[in-house]
């Protein structure tokens, strides 16, 4: 419970400097803390930056 608290908090922050953070929480095995890193990703709209996302 801790771990996906972790994710959503680092979503709610909006800040690129925790997307490492929140890759990380991807490969989690509890699936509630992939759902919520996914979700600060995707939903929250963190801008991964450049180097993350190549054109």
């Amino acid at each position: 419970m801790v771990r996906w608290g972790a994710a959503q908090a680092l979503g709610q922050i909006k800040d690129p400097s925790t997307v490492p953070a929140l890759l990380v929480a991807l490969k989690d095995k509890d699936g509630m803390v992939f759902r919520r890193a996914a979700i600060a990703i995707a939903i929250e709209k963190i801008d991964l930056g450049t180097e993350l996302c190549p054109d």
